[in-house]
């Protein structure tokens, strides 16, 4: 007899229920694409070159396609510092064991993405908040912050920042750059929402690219169960990143990079962010027109996508 293969979502529980935990993509047909590019794998006999042991930070040629998909988010660098690491969380645990210690204050928004809380829990980071407005962190308390804690580290989210959907002005950016440099201090850069602008605004990463880790993902714009990310990291910490990247996973599964570089290079990925794009700007309107005044103006982000990015729902 056989065995009828279980649900990874636990088949029919849940149904009817909406999960806010997680900010998870709206379905774009992505699956579809997914399933098409792995039939083509094996069609072209590639699969077992992707079965054995590549270089901790990623094959070249995934490297090279990942740098021109960053590239036309604004970050430009050299492919020997850009790294491929097991999703966006991976990358921000990384950096933040490049320039933190358990123990040290590190510094985040005064509302800040949920990974980091657990981070801070796991390794003993001592999370202090800065506060911000409507253009992003306040210079003149990030300097503050940074003389009262001695902390040597900022996460931020410039760009549809989590949970607040605050996107950092470029003037602001600037003055937060030079806050940084001030105090010989590193930033750890979360941009994964870049995707969403049809010009995504210069990461502060291209200000001060020697004092700062830049982290990707395609969970937000492809599909979290990926678990691909990219770290941009300055060229002295390359060895250091790669043995890390070795000691907590060796490196990230070669098979969902080469689908990813696939759909980069076919032009499918630029195909699904704009369905995505779509897909979070009538989300918005439903949220608008339903919740209508209860919503407040958080963000200085275009209306089309600030706010109420994706569904709710659960992993």
């Amino acid at each position: 007899m056989q065995r009828r293969r279980p649900s990874p979502n636990g088949g029919a529980a849940g149904q009817g229920s909406i999960n806010l935990a997680l900010n998870v993509p709206p379905s774009t047909g992505e699956s579809e694409l997914i399933a098409s590019v792995m039939s083509e794998l094996l069609d072209d006999g590639v699969l077992e070159s992707l079965l054995g042991y590549l270089p901790h930070q990623g094959a070249a040629a995934h490297r090279e396609i990942f740098l021109g998909w960053l590239s036309d988010l604004g970050l430009k660098t050299d492919v020997q510092n850009l790294f491929i690491t097991h999703g966006g969380q991976h990358a921000i645990s990384i950096a933040l064991n490049m320039v933190s210690a358990p123990g040290e204050a590190v510094l985040t928004e005064q509302f800040t993405y949920s990974g980091m809380v657990a981070l801070s829990s796991q390794n003993g980071y001592r999370l202090h908040g800065v506060p911000g407005d409507a253009h992003g962190l306040l210079p003149e308390a990030l300097d503050r912050a940074f003389g009262e804690t001695g902390a040597r580290a900022l996460f931020a989210t410039p760009t549809l920042q989590t949970p607040t959907a605050t996107v950092m002005s470029s003037e602001r950016r600037e003055l937060i750059a030079n806050v940084i440099k001030k105090h010989g201090a590193f930033l750890i850069e979360d941009d994964v929402y870049a995707f969403l602008f049809e010009s995504p605004p210069i990461p502060i990463s291209m200000l001060i690219p020697e004092r700062s880790f830049y982290v990707s993902s395609f969970a937000k714009c492809l599909a979290p169960g990926l678990r691909i990310g990219s770290l941009v990291a300055p060229e002295p910490f390359r060895d250091r990143v790669i043995n890390a990247i070795r000691a907590t996973g060796w490196m990230a599964s070669p098979i969902m990079s080469e689908v990813v570089s696939r759909l980069i290079h076919s032009g499918d990925l630029s195909r699904q962010v704009h369905a995505k794009r779509g897909a979070a700007a009538r989300r918005n309107a439903i949220a608008d027109r339903v919740l209508g005044n209860w919503l407040s103006p958080l963000s200085a982000a275009p209306a089309s996508i600030a706010g109420c990015l994706f569904r709710p729902d659960g992993p």
